[in-house]
């Protein structure tokens, strides 16, 4: 595919960057979009990293596949990451013709804490509105923050999960663990915004994850259904938080399976 490197969709930070990929022989024909969303706890990742070299493999010449970065919670804390994302797919649609981009089609994807910038932005009315088809596919994704507080806070002071629960929430809203308010993680949250505006959704998630539970999605998943959404649940037995069964060639034949399907 061919790759446009470092584009700057916004002029805050350096960390406005994206990638885009498109394949070798576009034409003129629009093709639509995955917009793809790393994960890192809110506090590391890039765009270069992780799953989205799984999606790059199987990938075909039927989709542009956009990897943004966004500010990270060292840098600018909660809403900063969320409003980068938005942001970013904001500047692609406005400049869909110069990429050959379907402005109509978008499937938007995220890992962990990137599935809940995913989920997130499937919940903005005022962004997602403006697509004709659209998905969401969020793989182990951060949905209720407020509960893995209270994970954290009934796990031991010694527990290399409970640090990272407590470092990382820190740095993303800027405060003591103990001072972080209900309200703030709720606002954070996907599963305390869901509504009937999300579209149709794949959530994936590994039994044996310990750091964001298969709860996150179960919760979720159960909300979702009460309200009648469109979504699908993939339940993945003893597969931890990251793990790579989540990028073989059957599941990611299933992810562009879902997404195809959504946007036909």
């Amino acid at each position: 595919m061919k790759i446009i490197s470092d584009i700057q969709y916004a002029n805050i930070s350096q960390s406005q960057k994206l990638d885009l990929y498109l394949p070798e022989s576009i034409d003129n024909e629009e093709i639509p979009l995955i917009f793809f969303i790393h994960g890192g706890g809110f506090s590391k990742g890039d765009k270069t990293k992780g799953k989205i070299n799984a999606f790059l493999r199987f990938v075909d010449k039927k989709y542009i596949i956009a990897s943004t970065n966004y500010r990270l919670s060292g840098e600018a804390g909660f809403p900063a990451g969320i409003e980068d994302c938005k942001n970013a797919l904001s500047f692609l649609i406005a400049n869909s013709k110069k990429y050959r981009i379907d402005p109509t089609k978008v499937a938007i994807v995220g890992t962990s804490s990137g599935g809940n910038y995913a989920l997130m932005l499937g919940l903005d009315k005022s962004l997602i509105s403006k697509f004709e088809k659209k998905c969401v596919v969020a793989l182990y994704p951060v949905t209720d923050l407020l509960a893995l507080k209270n994970i954290a806070n009934n796990l031991k002071n010694d527990n290399p999960t409970k640090a990272y629960m407590v470092k990382n929430s820190e740095m993303y809203f800027n405060k003591k663990f103990s001072n972080i308010s209900a309200e703030e993680l709720k606002l954070a949250s996907p599963l305390y915004n869901l509504t009937k505006d999300l579209p149709y959704t794949l959530l994936q998630h590994g039994t044996a994850d310990d750091v964001s539970p298969i709860s996150q999605s179960k919760e979720f998943y159960e909300k979702a259904l009460k309200l009648r959404i469109e979504i699908e649940f993939d339940v993945f037995k003893n597969a931890k938080h990251n793990d790579e069964v989540f990028e073989t060639f059957k599941n990611m034949g299933r992810i562009f399976g879902f997404i195809k399907n959504s946007l036909a």
